[in-house]
């Protein structure tokens, strides 16, 4: 809640792009502090918060990017895919850890928590890179169809004009 917070006050100046990718490297920081093995907690629970600030900025900041890198009109359908994404990472992620965790021990935890925000990491620069050329490439096609609606209406205003000045100098009968 307090990265969300935090993000949202500085969302505007930053961009999303921005920060995702300072919030992916907060939350790298507190996956490091997390697995540090000291005697004390104090490492761990800094560590957990920070994960947690991390995390808060990337997943409203995605969202907001839909329209922007999949159009207006799928944007419903691709945040729905995100949204649908999340529970389900939501629901299986514990089970799935208390499983490796019943096998290994809590030391597990860092590593299967980095193992997840380095996927994250890579499929947000390969959404990045993707979604960028596209957007470049959508931009490069609706200025060529506004130019040419431009032109358009030139010509057809040229005719008219044409037309105008044609009965203009025509002789009265």
């Amino acid at each position: 809640m307090l990265g969300r917070v935090l993000s949202g006050l500085v969302s505007e100046k930053l961009g999303d792009k921005k920060l995702i990718r300072i919030g992916l490297i907060v939350e790298f920081v507190g996956i490091i502090l997390v697995g540090i093995p000291v005697k004390t907690y104090i490492l761990a629970v800094i560590g957990y918060c920070l994960t947690s600030i991390g995390m808060g900025p990337i997943y409203p900041s995605i969202q907001h990017l839909a329209p922007i890198y999949f159009g207006k009109e799928a944007s419903a359908t691709v945040i729905g895919l995100q949204m649908a994404s999340a529970y389900v990472g939501t629901t299986f992620m514990p089970f799935v850890f208390g499983l490796i965790q019943s096998k290994t021990s809590m030391w597990a935890h860092p590593i299967y928590v980095g193992v997840f925000a380095v996927l994250n990491c890579i499929f947000i620069e390969i959404e990045f890179k993707l979604c960028d050329k596209n957007v470049k490439d959508n931009c490069k096609n609706k200025e060529k169809e506004e130019k040419e609606k431009k032109e358009e209406k030139e010509e057809i205003k040229e005719k008219e004009e044409k037309k105008e000045n044609e009965e203009n100098n025509k002789p009265y009968k």
